[in-house]
Formats: structure tokens, C-alpha cells, sequence
């Protein structure tokens, strides 16, 4: 499988002699394409969550896709058993964030326990209702 550059459309895009570019072309154009902003707009699982900094710092609204203990859904009717509160968020959103923030989720604050980037531009926040000692 030849690693094509796509356009937004999700067309092929083509060099100036008409030829399919690939990746090596251009230095891996492949990453300028944003998949993850239209995985969290529109998306009927996405909530509201309210990040919340240390030191009473400037509070931010994200949008998350928030799993409850014992209920995490995943696309493609795929199913977990969790004991433990999580969302999915996007990196870029809390590229920062440690165990001294929290966020409030569903009228709930939950203290963030673990920050997991998975490479792909999507985060996953392992929550705490007790505060990290």
C-alpha cells in the first residue's frame, strides 16, 4: 500500500506532472491532515468538561468523550470492563495537563490520576474522584 497524500476531500492529491504524490515527496504531508478535530465535533458520545489548572489558573472548556466505570464504549460495538472514570480527549487540549489538575465532567470533579497520548493525536485522562496525594 502506497503511502498517498490526501486532500481535505479525501482525494489524492497530484504533483505538478500529474502523478500521485506519496508521502516521501513532500517531507510526510500525510501529517498535516487533521483526523481527530472531526472525530470530536458532532459526535453524539462527546460532552462538555471544564479543565481546571492548579493554583486556581485559567479554566478552559473541552470537549471529551466520557467513560464512566464499568460502561466504557468504544466504536464498533468493541466493549471494557474499567473500574476507574477516563475520557477521551484531544491531545492539543491537554498537552499539559498532570496529576495537579482536574476537570469537571457531567456535574462531577474528577482529579486527573494519569495522562495517556497515544500518538494519534487523542489522549485518553484516567480520573480520580479523590485528590492525587
Amino acid at each position: 500500500m502506497s503511502n498517498y497524500i490526501y486532500t481535505e476531500d479525501g482525494g489524492i492529491m497530484l504533483g505538478e506532472d500529474g502523478a500521485p504524490l506519496l508521502s516521501e515527496d513532500t517531507g510526510n504531508a500525510i501529517a498535516e491532515i487533521d483526523f481527530v478535530t472531526p472525530w470530536f465535533t458532532n459526535n453524539p458520545f462527546t460532552v462538555s468538561a471544564v479543565l481546571i489548572p492548579p493554583n486556581a489558573g485559567k479554566a478552559v472548556e473541552i470537549t471529551v468523550i466520557y467513560d464512566s466505570p464499568n460502561s466504557i464504549s468504544a466504536p464498533a460495538g468493541i466493549s471494557f470492563d474499567s473500574s476507574r472514570p477516563s475520557c477521551m480527549c484531544m491531545t492539543v487540549d491537554v498537552e499539559d495537563v498532570n496529576d495537579e489538575y482536574s476537570i469537571y465532567i457531567n456535574n462531577v470533579l474528577y482529579y486527573i490520576k494519569e495522562n495517556n497520548p497515544d500518538g494519534t493525536g487523542v489522549t485518553i485522562l484516567t480520573l480520580s474522584k479523590d485528590p492525587i496525594t
